[in-house]
């Protein structure tokens, strides 16, 4: 049984409004229990399996799987526990230029991942409740249900 990850870069500010991000080959990565083992694959590959239900897939297997080796693959050694510095020999990055907040929704959740360049101050209506939040930097936005 493998966990399966959806690969979402993430751009982290460089300067003033310039970010840089990693460029993954691949949508999804999936890893066993021990993280030695694992597979990337995209979206037309992943929709070739069976999907008994939301959280579980069933895939044949037509994607190599492969033995962990520190800084051999990006994504894998980004999420591996004993990463500590960024792989940057193995990983391609890219460069974004932000003028507004950048919002990532998260998959079946009431969350986003945000990456704003300069402060933001937004108003959350949630019924006849009102309130403000102001964004910083980085981070992620849980709005109650």
């Amino acid at each position: 049984m493998y966990q399966l990850y959806k690969i979402q870069p993430f751009p982290f500010q460089q300067q003033d409004n310039i970010f840089v991000y990693i460029e993954a080959k691949k949508d999804y990565i999936f890893v066993d229990a021990m993280q030695h083992k694992y597979g990337k694959f995209n979206y037309q590959e992943l929709q070739a399996c069976f999907t008994p239900n939301k959280h579980n897939h069933v895939c044949q297997e037509t994607v190599p799987l492969r033995t962990y080796i520190p800084n051999e693959d990006c994504e894998a050694t980004l999420i591996h526990p004993s990463t500590i510095p960024f792989p940057n020999k193995v990983c391609e990055q890219g460069l974004l230029k932000l003028e507004s907040t950048y919002w990532i929704p998260l998959h079946m959740s009431n969350e986003w991942l945000f990456i704003t360049p300069s402060n933001e101050i937004f108003t959350v209506l949630c019924g006849s409740v009102k309130f403000q939040l102001t964004l910083q930097n980085h981070g992620k936005l849980h709005l109650p249900s």
